[in-house]
């Protein structure tokens, strides 16, 4: 198997690579060194550094200030509050997508679909005011719109009677014989 190797742009140590023959080794280690590919010791310093540049806007960010503090550990608060910064535009734009959705559905009434609409903008209000900061950290790989939809899916017969019962009542009409 063939090797190569290249030099880090950052501190300048040399980096080996193995791919098929001495050929293909060269051409990856040329490639890895044109697009600037750090050692995994530099690498590690930036991610680091750029996490806590992450956790230092976000505590003196104003928008955490409006939110209700987190609770959990010292190093759960600082990270969470990054992570909940990060959340609330993926948050908002979930909620509109559910509302244009349900403004779409024809099989509710005004008074469902408002009722609907305000469910929505409920679970989003929850969601954005959570105060564990484990919860914010156990979700943040989570799809917003899909958490909301699950959660609008269990929770509508308490948040919206009306609407499920147009449904449940629309769902039950017997269909037309074509």
């Amino acid at each position: 198997m063939g090797s190569a190797t290249y030099d880090c742009p950052q501190c300048g140590k040399s980096i080996k690579v193995s791919r098929g023959n001495n050929r293909d080794s060269q051409r990856y280690a040329d490639f890895l060194a044109k697009r600037g590919d750090r050692c995994r010791a530099c690498e590690e310093t930036a991610f680091k550094a750029q996490h806590e540049a992450k956790i230092a806007a976000a505590a003196s960010s104003p928008v955490n200030a409006t939110l209700p503090p987190l609770i959990g550990t010292e190093k759960q608060v600082a990270w969470a509050q990054a992570l909940r910064l990060e959340a609330l535009p993926q948050i908002d734009a979930a909620v509109q997508t559910l509302i244009d959705w349900i403004g779409t559905e024809d099989r509710l009434s005004d008074e469902a679909r408002n009722e609907m609409f305000d469910a929505v903008h409920l679970l989003g209000a929850e969601r954005r005011e959570r105060s564990s900061a484990s919860a914010w950290i156990d979700s943040r790989d989570d799809h917003v719109e899909t958490c909301l939809r699950e959660e609008l899916q269990r929770r509508q017969a308490t948040l919206a009677p009306t609407a499920v019962a147009e449904v449940r009542a629309f769902n039950e009409q017997p269909q037309a014989a074509s």
